[in-house]
C-alpha cells in the first residue's frame, strides 16, 4: 500500500511538471504573429512572461519529482 502511494505522488508530480511545460510551450508556439492580430506591447510581453513562468514551474515540479524518486 505504501508503494502504491509513492508511485502515485510520484506520477502526479511529473504529470504536474509536463502539464505546466507544455502549456508554457504551447504559448510560445502560438504566439499572435502578423498584422491580423494588433496586440500591444503590454499584451506581448506578457504572453513571454506567461510563458516562461509556467515553463519554469514545469522544472520546478520536474525537480520536485527528482527529489522525491531519489529519497
Amino acid at each position: 500500500m505504501l508503494n502504491l502511494k509513492r508511485i502515485s505522488a510520484g506520477l502526479s508530480l511529473v504529470m504536474l511538471a509536463l502539464g505546466f511545460f507544455l502549456l508554457g510551450i504551447l504559448s510560445f508556439i502560438n504566439r499572435p504573429q502578423g498584422e491580423l492580430v494588433l496586440a500591444s506591447a503590454l499584451e506581448k510581453s506578457c504572453i513571454v512572461v506567461g510563458s516562461a513562468v509556467s515553463v519554469l514551474a514545469g522544472a520546478v515540479f520536474l525537480f520536485a519529482a527528482c527529489i522525491y524518486w531519489n529519497r
